[in-house]
């Protein structure tokens, strides 16, 4: 399986689960409403955001040739990344500039 289809899979299946999330949350409100007395009405309205770009803060690293990515769990390495679907688009811009820059990147540590 390819990359490319890999990240349509995942992104079909967090489509799916963030619709079960929202129809959940609509039942609990339903049952809410109902214990306390209250009819709840035949539509309610989903006030939710985009399932994806959601992410206003993320902690990202360099590794030793400026390439952007996550840190590894438990760990020091550099996972690196292309993307990140859940990242507002101008994070990761703010993020491929600054490894862009030279001054960005780690200083190699002479040999001692």
């Amino acid at each position: 399986m390819s990359t490319t289809s890999v990240h349509a899979e995942a992104a079909t299946t967090n489509t799916r689960v963030y619709a079960n999330q929202l129809a959940f949350k609509d039942a609990i409100l339903r049952e809410t409403l109902e214990r306390t007395g209250v009819r709840p009405p035949d539509d309610i309205a989903i006030l939710s955001a985009d399932p994806w770009a959601y992410r206003n803060r993320i902690r990202l690293a360099f590794d030793i040739e400026g390439r952007l990515g996550y840190r590894g769990r438990k760990s020091h390495a550099v996972v690196a990344i292309r993307e990140c679907p859940i990242a507002a688009p101008l994070l990761l811009s703010a993020a491929e500039a600054a490894a862009k820059s030279p001054s960005a990147r780690p200083r190699k540590s002479a040999p001692t």
